[in-house]
């Protein structure tokens, strides 16, 4: 027997989902921050012990260990290499200015401190000639001083290394004899912009050993146990194939030593994932548009795609540190379930950016003593514990209920008073938690959208993750978004969606020149020698030219202009350039010089999916073993008589009229005063307004 594993390690939960070809397998464990290693192991074996028989199994995971690594300052000690007369380039950075109205400057630390950048003697112009010849002397004098300063890791960005790597090799090679992980920039981002391709490659190395180790640890854990369950047969089998992936930022998986040459490709893993099962999902349903939004306990991420699609930018950002990389385009948020409740000095109510975490977590699990929005959600009676994680999870109501009032009494005496009483004066905290969580991801969702040209009204609203199912009406009524889809096992999804991607590698290289001025066997020339070298790493990935997609694209701009539109390459490129630049920034020149800037090649390993069973539409009216109860339930602070259906028991064709919610193993949908669903053939419910 043949099993895929998708695992997404989030802040709260740690998600696994089997495919063994014919059923699916679900479980839901609470992650173990400090090493998150430990979790993903235990999950597996308790998932594969269920299995007398293995042939061969496949692990795809998200992970976030890089990106901690980043936030919380813990990456490897790394040095870096550039051209002589260009060490501060790092600091430098860009002039944006992040607070426009702050009077004082403010910029994130510098990667790297000034003793750790040291400038080499080598020059090449940008049309990649040779005007000074790399010496090497000058690096061996500072190798002492790494070994010193105990660094780790290097970063190596010459000036113009895009257009001619040769110095970078050498010193590359050099530094790697002495017995240092060494990062190239022209392999890393083959790109001008020189502030973005060194600190793309700085952060690449900074995070390069931290990802090793990782792997490193939860391998050689994984080899240990499979070889004393299964044998050393197995073992061997699994050494010898990529049978552990990991997800990457830009919507594709990739193996172990695919992922150890370029770490920074894992800094969105997660809710790439994400995104992946909702396209999956919108093809099957046959939705064109779609925002999805992600709502874990720790952040929300919200993206979106028009068809086939999904939307990408090659610039990106984390904790104030600009990267280019192929990523989806995703805005991630800090507010989750766990989001921690507080009042600021102003006497104003706020939500975030802290997170209880899974340990202690909400108040309503047992040891939080903060409250947060699931907690409110608990207070407004929307979740019923005996159904999710199977029960396993009680939820504390009291405590709960006591520390609302608490919270109360010591910080919003007025507005207890305001309302009559304690008791409404906790349902109405509750409800402006929820209130304030809905108005900042309603404020990502229109950033996501209404920035690039593009209506939220004109797309489906697609939620999920353990709290977006929770949210989603109230998102909808916000934005005029005319239908909410929650699919199956919604708190599982990015797992869910890592087994739904194929193997995707990105590759670039930059020539600025006026289009003009390309001949058509020219940019072929690009395009061939990008493909060559993906189809090098494509089969060392295990995939046979057979299943090798290409997929071209061209970075334009205005002549003068300092960004550019990324558009597939075809006959029509000066057509469509100017009428995509009106599209986004509502005006385009057709008298202006349009400049080619970088060549992109995307490459996919297609490999064999999971697909979605589809189901017989039945009757409207739900089974009665559907309906598991009726409680009291509040919304905008009013008591509704609320149904509670079980998800599993729902059928296709069945339609619930609001207020109602309906819960599973793994999330919770609440259906409004107002809206209604229906459950479509595979088994997903679409939420709207009733007419």
């Amino acid at each position: 027997m043949f099993v895929r594993i998708g695992v997404d390690i989030g802040g709260t939960f740690t998600d696994f989902v089997v495919y063994d070809g014919g059923s699916i397998h679900r479980l839901k464990r609470r992650s173990t921050s400090i090493r998150p290693e430990e979790g993903l192991i235990e999950g597996i074996k308790e998932l594969l012990n269920s299995f007398d028989r293995l042939n061969a199994f496949e692990i795809v995971h998200g992970t976030t260990v890089g990106t901690n690594a980043i936030l919380e300052g813990k990456g490897a000690k790394t040095a870096l290499f550039t051209t002589k007369g260009f060490e501060d380039v790092l600091e430098i950075g860009r002039q944006n200015r992040r607070s426009l109205y702050k009077l004082g400057p403010s910029k994130v630390p510098c990667l790297i401190p000034r003793r750790l950048r040291f400038g080499v003697p080598e020059r090449v112009t940008k049309e990649g000639e040779v005007l000074e010849s790399i010496d090497l002397s000058a690096v061996d004098t500072v190798v002492d001083k790494l070994k010193e300063e105990q660094v780790e890791s290097v970063a190596v960005s010459f000036l113009f290394s895009f257009a001619n790597p040769l110095h970078e090799k050498k010193l590359g090679l050099f530094l790697r004899q002495k017995g240092y992980q060494v990062s190239l920039s022209h392999e890393i981002l083959s790109e001008y912009r020189e502030y973005e391709r060194t600190s793309t490659t700085v952060l690449n190395a900074m995070i390069g050993p931290v990802i090793s180790r990782y792997l490193e640890g939860a391998l050689k854990s994984l080899y240990e146990w499979i070889a004393s369950r299964f044998g050393h047969r197995l073992l061997s089998r699994c050494r010898r194939k990529s049978f552990f992936r990991i997800m990457q930022s830009n919507g594709g998986i990739l193996s172990v030593d695919g992922i150890r040459k370029k770490p920074l490709l894992t800094i969105l893993s997660g809710p790439a994932g994400g995104v992946c099962a909702a396209a999956a999902v919108a093809r099957s349903c046959g939705l064109e548009r779609v925002v999805t939004l992600d709502m874990g306990g720790t952040s929300t991420d919200v993206s979106f795609f028009v068809g086939e699609e999904m939307d990408r930018t090659t610039e990106g950002e984390i904790g104030g540190y600009a990267f280019g990389s192929s990523i989806l385009s995703i805005k991630s948020i800090a507010a989750g379930g766990g989001s921690i409740v507080r009042v600021d000095a102003g006497g104003a109510l706020r939500v975030g950016p802290q997170s209880a975490g899974s340990d202690p977590g909400p108040i309503c699990y047992g040891k939080g003593e903060c409250l947060t929005v699931t907690d409110a959600h608990v207070i407004l009676g929307r979740l019923l514990d005996t159904v999710f994680l199977g029960g396993q999870l009680r939820l504390d109501r009291q405590r709960t209920w006591q520390l609302f009032e608490q919270f109360c009494q010591q910080k919003m005496a007025e507005y207890i008073e305001k309302e009559g009483g304690i008791e409404k004066g906790v349902i109405g905290l509750a409800q402006g938690i929820l209130d304030i969580t809905n108005l900042q991801m309603a404020k990502a969702i229109e950033l996501m959208t209404v920035s690039k040209g593009l209506d939220p009204r004109d797309f489906s609203l697609m939620v999920y993750g353990g709290a977006g199912g929770l949210h989603g009406c109230d998102l909808a009524e916000a934005l005029g978004i005319p239908l909410v889809v929650v699919p199956k096992d919604p708190g599982l999804f990015c797992s869910l969606g890592v087994l739904l991607s194929d193997v995707v590698k990105d590759y670039s290289f930059s020539c600025i020149r006026p289009l003009e001025a390309f001949e058509e066997e020219e940019i072929e020339s690009f395009f061939r020698k990008l493909e060559r070298e993906a189809k090098k790493d494509l089969e060392e990935e295990g995939i046979p030219s057979s299943r090798q997609l290409f997929s071209r694209y061209i970075d334009l701009r205005y002549k003068g202009q300092s960004f550019e539109i990324s558009l597939p390459y075809s006959t029509r490129l000066e057509r469509e350039f100017h009428q995509k630049h009106e599209e986004r920034f509502g005006y385009c020149d057709w008298s202006r010089t349009i400049e080619a800037v970088t060549f992109r090649l995307k490459a996919v390993g297609v490999i064999d999916k999971m697909t979605f069973p589809s189901y017989p539409i039945l009757g409207e009216t739900p089974r009665p073993e559907a309906l598991i109860g009726t409680r009291t339930v509040y919304f905008q602070k009013k008591q509704w008589p609320t149904s509670f259906y079980l998800r599993e028991k729902l059928e296709g064709g069945n339609r619930i009229v609001g207020p109602a919610i309906i819960v599973e193993y793994s999330a919770t949908s609440v259906v409004n005063p107002g809206f209604e669903v229906i459950v479509d053939c595979y088994g997903n419910l679409f939420i709207s307004k009733r007419t």
